[in-house]
């Protein structure tokens, strides 16, 4: 946690390798390890640079150990304007949330979860920012716009699909990701994410 202060970058670049593996931990069985995996959390989302999330992290680390907050945290999300780049250390905080909500069966959550994904989207500079997510991302919005009867909805979703490939913009990429539902495997992942480096 010390590094958080000491190499802000470093550590910024990290958070997509580390959020859910600390995550994780906020589950455990023992308190103590709750409270010290929650205040890991708190102390290295400090290093995301995007000042649009910055008055919504403690609302996105809480929401990781408390689900039945899932809804007033998009919320605060669907009513942030994003103005600033978004870039993989933002997504890491984000990016578990709007897969768990494109899951659920309630179509209104989906929509603004679709939404807040097309918002994004539209501000990642580098493939690479995206890339980590699309195998979370992609196929659960995939599926969302499959089970989803309301065609205003899935039209919603659509667009928050074609938004999110645009955003990663990586035909070998997207190709791997859209293999199967459950998304590539970690060692598909390592692959793509090197082929991504190559092209750029």
């Amino acid at each position: 946690v010390g590094l958080a202060a000491k190499a802000p970058l470093q550590m910024a670049q990290a958070l997509p390798e580390l959020v859910p593996v600390i995550s994780k931990q906020v589950w455990d069985t023992h308190r103590q390890v709750q409270t010290s995996s929650k205040h890991a959390l708190l102390a290295i989302c400090t290093c995301i640079a995007n000042p649009d999330i910055e008055p919504l992290v403690d609302k996105l680390v809480s929401v990781i150990g408390h689900p039945d907050e899932a809804m007033s945290t998009l919320d605060a999300l669907m009513g942030t304007t994003f103005v600033s780049r978004v870039d993989g250390a933002t997504l890491s905080v984000i990016a578990p949330l709007l897969a768990k909500c494109l899951r659920e069966r309630n179509a209104g959550m989906r929509r603004k979860a679709a939404c807040v994904i097309s918002n994004m989207c539209k501000l990642v500079m580098n493939p690479k920012d995206v890339a980590p997510f699309i195998p979370l991302l992609l196929p659960s919005l995939q599926k969302a716009v499959n089970e989803t009867a309301d065609p205003e909805v899935t039209a919603v979703m659509t667009e928050s699909l074609n938004t999110l490939i645009r955003a990663v913009g990586n035909d070998f990429l997207l190709q791997q990701a859209k293999n199967g539902i459950s998304g590539p495997s970690t060692k598909d992942v390592g692959k793509m994410k090197s082929r991504m480096m190559e092209d750029l």
